[in-house]
């Protein structure tokens, strides 16, 4: 084993013993792709290729501690080298609240190593000559001409803001120097995004308390499931009879308590329209053909509502369930419900009036539809 010398590699604040050859070695924690690799590459013991198996194994035990310490629910983490896996372990949990442990074949999210790809495709752009570093963006991007900014930086009061300065460009982009906020700014830490031991229950406490009313009574109701944390608001208080405009009431509430709550959060937003089982009366068949179309345009209602208070639309999901996901089958898509169950969880005025809703449902990360993530700069 020629060419042989000891390295560190840092983990957390820690650093490994390893060894390194004059070929660089890889870590690759939180692996994308692993198992389809793993099928492709030759399983080695470390010391045919010049690592210490003592070191791999203390790599095992750092990441433990950091999944023993709650500093990652939990990890997939390969060493590879000349085409050969030297080391694949998987720990932690996949999911901790189903208790589901984590599998080496597991898919991640591969979030801030998006910024490499996409440096690497704006470089070959710039060498085709499509655009100049120097650039501003609103070139590309119009929305960042009238871009205004926080007056204070430390501030949570997102009201009070100014005209940005100078333009942001190209170069600024790539290199993070744009100025643009991130998870790590005041207002994120105030709203406790990024708090590990900010539990589910404590979330559903807080929405608890901002949705009550004046009197002290919640117009909406909140409910936990496997899908997500869900605020049940009544169709009756949100639209009228046979429409799909959003009342007044229902426009303060989204306004006063439930974007902010949305813009406080990092989570995909589905907002779904339920409908009891009665039959629309011709006079609303023109527009709505049944129940279908008329609980899909409500949620598409109140998505829009939100998007134009700010909210970016790639976070929001528009559906309409019609009569078919009545009061005590919510949070339960998969089971299985016909035509008479539906009637007989609508066979009295209440029953009907608890199924006439809104229910906008801060979705579990298992069920996202799309890959959004608000990075950090």
């Amino acid at each position: 084993m020629k060419n042989l010398r000891p390295a560190e590699i840092r983990i957390g604040d820690r650093k490994v013993s390893m060894v390194n050859s004059g070929k660089a070695f890889s870590i690759a924690l939180a692996l994308t792709a692993s198992s389809s690799y793993a099928q492709l590459m030759e399983i080695a013991a470390p010391e045919s290729v010049g690592f210490y198996s003592a070191g791999l194994e203390a790599v095992t035990a750092n990441l433990q501690e950091h999944v023993n310490n709650r500093d990652i629910a939990g990890v997939v983490a390969a060493v590879a080298r000349d085409g050969k896996i030297v080391y694949y372990e998987a720990l932690g949990m996949m999911d901790i609240e189903q208790v589901t442990p984590m599998r080496e074949d597991a898919l991640f999210r591969i979030y801030s190593m998006t910024r490499e790809i996409t440096s690497v495709a704006v470089l070959q752009l710039y060498e085709q000559g499509k655009f100049e570093m120097d650039e501003p963006i609103q070139k590309y991007l119009p929305e960042f001409a009238t871009q205004r900014v926080l007056m204070d930086s430390e501030s949570t009061d997102v009201s009070q803001t100014r005209e940005r300065v100078g333009d942001i460009t190209v170069a600024k982009l790539l290199t993070h120097t744009s100025g643009l906020g991130s998870r790590s700014s005041s207002l994120y830490r105030e709203q406790r995004v990024r708090d590990k031991n900010y539990t589910l229950d404590e979330m559903v406490e807080k929405i608890e308390a901002e949705m009550k009313n004046t009197k002290g009574d919640p117009p909406v109701e909140v409910t936990t499931s496997a899908k997500g944390v869900t605020l049940e608001i009544s169709g009756d208080f949100s639209f009228g009879s046979g429409s799909a405009r959003i009342s007044p009431g229902l426009k303060k509430l989204l306004s006063e308590k439930i974007v902010p709550e949305i813009k406080s959060s990092i989570f995909q937003i589905e907002v779904a329209g339920h409908t009891d089982s009665d039959i629309l009366p011709k006079a609303y068949q023109k527009r709505f053909p049944s129940n279908w179309e008329l609980s899909t345009a409500r949620g598409s209602s109140v998505v829009r509502n939100i998007i134009k208070q700010g909210v970016n639309p790639t976070r929001l999901v528009a559906a309409g369930y019609a009569d078919w996901v009545p009061r005590g089958q919510s949070g339960n898509l998969t089971q299985t419900i016909d035509r008479n169950t539906v009637l007989e969880l609508n066979d009295t005025p209440e029953k009907k009036g608890r199924n006439r809703r809104i229910e906008i449902t801060f979705l579990k990360p298992a069920h996202h539809t799309t890959s959004y993530v608000e990075s950090e700069s």
